[in-house]
């Protein structure tokens, strides 16, 4: 990864990755409220113009302001190059303005294999940190994932939040990729760099608006189960937390001096199944009945068969097997006095699942024929009015 230059960079500004995802949106919106300076967006796109564009496209999409165009400087590139980029960009002025890089850009697909998603998530690392290294920017703060850590020995299988993981042998291509991103990061700070870690679980509907991201199968899957009037007998849990709780924790733990070297779960400390999670729903006046977990996989792929929706294929493909966790199998202390302090919680409410589903009704035709109730509401106003919520 080179030498650390001997000399810090003198940089304020913030360089994030990731920018056009449904965490980065979020970030980019925290990082302008905290912060002061400039909040530079690497973003895949041909030219600033055609970048900007799409940092207001994601915005609108999540009921965000747009961004502040006197703050926000978009970079043209990928992540594959992304040192290249960030040296050619403007004639290196990143190099001069930038002192604490945000990296959430990844590929974040669960069906790749290590060797491949590696390319996306692992080998830009290391062009970052070279780059990064040679102009004396030390601060870098790093999303990574609970997937990316293993039950501990000793802790009846619990995850600890430690920076130190062994490599669980069944974790997937993703996972794996964010382990050893995290090992590349231990490296980096044995002379000088200063690193944070920050792990989400299941990123969820935002506790203000009920936006939501679309392409996250637990909401497939919900709006599945609603569709054929059914959920699943499944006591897997998983660990999840509403998307503005988890980003504003990164963005104010980020900037915090007594962040680093650590690590964060930003999760709930009860995780929660999938029964549960329709339990909740419930309890908002969405009732679906129980069934044994292969029955329900019956009933979607017959549903999807029936009526070629590729929202019923894909929870159709809804694993029957692994990922076996308790309700408090993900330890998550880090954060707890930050929430207390801001009195946030991080626990996913019936109101905010009920949201969640009906932000994605409103927006996506797929789900809006799958939940026409809520797709009527939403284009109404009926829906958010009833819970509360707002583009807030």
């Amino acid at each position: 990864m080179g030498e650390l230059a001997a000399a810090e960079a003198a940089g304020r500004d913030v360089l994030l990755t990731g920018a056009t995802g449904y965490l980065g949106a979020f970030l980019l919106q925290d990082l302008l409220a905290v912060t002061t300076g400039r909040v530079y967006c690497l973003v895949r796109a041909a030219d600033e113009a055609t970048a900007m564009e799409r940092l207001r496209a994601t915005a609108e999409k999540f009921g965000l302001p747009a961004p502040d165009p006197d703050r926000v400087h978009p970079v043209p590139g990928d992540l594959r190059g992304i040192g290249a980029v960030c040296a050619s960009y403007r004639s290196g002025e990143l190099a001069t303005r930038v002192g604490h890089v945000l990296h959430c850009g990844a590929k974040v697909v669960f069906t790749e294999p290590y060797r491949e998603i590696r390319h996306d998530n692992v080998l830009p690392l290391v062009e970052l940190l070279v780059w990064m290294r040679g102009h004396g920017i030390r601060d870098i703060s790093f999303i990574s994932t609970v997937a990316a850590t293993a039950p501990a020995v000793g802790a009846d299988g619990r995850h600890l939040e430690t920076r130190d993981q062994a490599l669980d042998p069944q974790l997937g291509g993703y996972g794996a990729s964010k382990w050893a991103s995290e090992r590349l990061l231990e490296r980096a700070e044995q002379d000088g760099m200063r690193v944070r870690v920050f792990r989400p679980g299941m990123i969820m509907a935002s506790s203000r608006s009920g936006a939501c991201n679309d392409k996250d199968l637990i909401w497939h899957s919900l709006a599945s189960g609603l569709a054929v009037g059914a959920h699943p007998e499944d006591d897997r849990a998983m660990p999840m937390s509403p998307v503005d709780v988890l980003s504003r924790a990164v963005v104010e733990l980020a900037v915090s001096p007594a962040s680093v070297a650590r690590v964060y779960h930003l999760v709930d400390e009860r995780s929660l199944s999938m029964r549960q999670l329709f339990e909740l729903l419930a309890e908002a006046g969405l009732p679906t009945r129980a069934v044994p977990l292969r029955e329900w996989q019956a009933l979607i792929a017959d549903r999807a068969l029936a009526t070629g929706s590729a929202v019923l294929g894909a929870t159709a493909l809804y694993e029957l097997e692994g990922h076996e966790l308790a309700e408090d199998g993900v330890q998550a202390r880090g954060w707890q006095s930050w929430l207390r302090r801001r009195r946030l919680s991080p626990a996913i409410t019936a109101e905010q699942l009920r949201a969640g589903l009906t932000h994605l009704a409103g927006r996506v035709d797929e789900i809006a024929r799958l939940l026409p109730d809520l797709a009527a509401g939403a284009a109404s106003g009926t829906e958010l009015a009833r819970s509360g919520y707002g583009n807030g």
